[in-house]
């Protein structure tokens, strides 16, 4: 405090303004960012969920009947989809019916030994338990657990939207230092120009002055 109370009028004004444009930018951004995570987190949930909702309605037919041959060729239907390590169908004793495996053979996948209806979050994954339903009767249950890489490409898409935020951030932070260095002229000039004709009447007992 005692080093910016020594500085000159003008230093003062402009530090002052740069410090709060600064700040409020600082906390635009952190908002814009903690949004955006949040954003594209939910959005992955969203589509998990919907996914889920769609194969557990096409398999609710052969989940009742204990048909496992449509049921396989259903959840095979997943196999082009690289986001999905996993993707099953249980009957309604927990028994696995149909079920594939994008991961490799090293990758260590197992199939969950209890369903946990909802959302899940685990090592990096998303993983769903979906009710199938037949006739307003559980009948079973779909599940679909995304790859590792998802979260990467998550992250991927959240720090090209963060070097976005900061770039725009620093150009906003150039402009506003700009109109404040132009600003603080038009403040400081009357109050400096004041203070000037003050030490002239000060010095030289001539009280008849003209503040320009």
């Amino acid at each position: 405090m005692r080093a910016f109370a020594n500085l000159p009028l003008r230093s003062k004004l402009l530090l002052v303004m740069m410090l709060t444009s600064t700040v409020a930018l600082a906390l635009a951004v952190a908002a814009f960012s903690v949004n955006e995570w949040i954003g594209l987190r939910n959005q992955d949930r969203r589509d998990l969920e919907t996914q889920a909702r769609i194969l557990a309605f096409n398999v609710a037919g052969a989940t009742a009947f204990h048909d496992i041959g449509r049921a396989r060729d259903t959840v095979e239907v997943f196999r082009n989809h690289s986001q999905f390590e996993l993707a099953g169908i249980f009957n309604a004793e927990g028994e696995l019916l149909a079920g594939l495996t994008n991961g490799s053979p090293k990758s260590g996948l197992r199939w969950p030994q209890t369903p946990a209806m909802g959302v899940q979050t685990s090592g990096g994954h998303l993983a769903i338990f979906e009710p199938v339903k037949h006739d307003e009767e559980i009948v079973g249950t779909v599940f679909l657990q995304t790859a590792s890489s998802e979260l990467d490409l998550r992250q991927a898409r959240f720090q090209r939207h963060l070097e976005l935020a900061v770039i725009v951030l620093l150009t906003c932070w150039l402009i506003a230092f700009t109109l404040a260095y132009r600003l603080e002229r038009v403040v400081s000039g009357p109050i400096l120009n004041l203070l000037a004709t003050t030490r002239e009447v000060m010095g030289d007992r001539e009280y008849v002055y003209t503040l320009q």
